[in-house]
């Protein structure tokens, strides 16, 4: 918010200064609205600019895949870390709406992050037909390995094997040796577990079947981006005639400003995607 107050501050000073007239001219535009049809009202611009917060809230973040954590160990994960009531995925979907209102920029720098990181992981893995949206899928726990139907963990992009790692990589190679596939091992060697699991098929989803999965499409973020861009254009317009825009109005595009970036930071991550992959 102090992002936005920063933003808001000169557009502020210079609306309050060029657009606020003397008391004379000020009593004449107030009787100059015969017509309240043609006058806007106070709920007509706080129906505008909460319609602009929502789009801003609700339909720009992407949360990732929720999963159930042990309160008493933080990033501990339960037994069956997806079983998770529908009014705690609802909490949660809050929760990150109140902290994009109380704290945007810091929702603009945790898409930063990943738009880097899913980058990053489609390049290392363009070979295998990856893109960023699989990068985000990968991000958001997209991918989760069980072991004769229990869960053992979420798979993420790494540069090496660890313990574990090899360990599940062994087996399954015996795996394939005993099913008579030694032939489907691959010549190169894979850097990590998640690139073993690619090369020998365990991993295997296109683009179109992740985008399949998300709770929302290129139409829904399209409306949505349209009502925050007409809604700038609005306000922008307004300053250039010389006419009054509202405080509300002005924080209000200075949100949406930081939101426009996230929708591009977000655009190819699927959105509330309830459950992951089982590899």
């Amino acid at each position: 918010m102090l992002l936005l107050y920063a933003l808001a501050r000169p557009l502020l000073a210079s609306t309050n200064n060029e657009s606020l007239p003397s008391p004379e001219v000020s009593s004449e535009v107030l009787n100059g609205c015969f017509d309240i049809r043609s006058c806007r009202t106070v709920e007509e611009i706080l129906y505008s600019c909460i319609g602009v917060v929502f789009a801003c809230t609700w339909i720009a973040i992407h949360p990732n895949i929720p999963r159930h954590f042990d309160t008493l160990r933080l990033y501990f994960e339960l037994a069956d870390p997806f079983t998770i009531s529908q009014t705690r995925v609802i909490a949660q979907d809050l929760i990150s709406m109140l902290l994009s209102l109380l704290v945007p920029e810091l929702i603009v720098i945790w898409a930063l992050r990943q738009w880097f990181a899913a980058r990053n992981i489609a390049e290392k893995y363009s070979r295998y037909g990856w893109t960023k949206t699989h990068g985000h899928f990968l991000i958001m726990g997209g991918f989760a390995l069980f072991e004769n139907g229990r869960y053992i963990r979420t798979l993420e992009d790494s540069n090496k094997f660890n313990e574990e790692d090899q360990v599940i990589r062994e087996k399954i190679r015996r795996q394939i040796e005993f099913q008579n596939s030694v032939g489907n091992l691959c010549s190169s060697e894979a850097r990590c577990l998640l690139e073993f699991l690619i090369q020998h098929k365990y991993v295997e989803i296109t683009e179109d079947e992740i985008t399949a999965k998300s709770k929302t499409d290129f139409l829904t973020k399209f409306i949505a981006v349209g009502q925050t861009t007409w809604f700038t254009a609005q306000c922008i317009a307004r300053v250039t005639e010389g006419l009054v825009v509202t405080n509300l109005e002005i924080v209000t595009v200075a949100f949406a400003f930081l939101n426009i970036a996230t929708y591009f930071l977000w655009w190819n991550k699927p959105q509330r995607i309830r459950y992951p992959v089982k590899v």
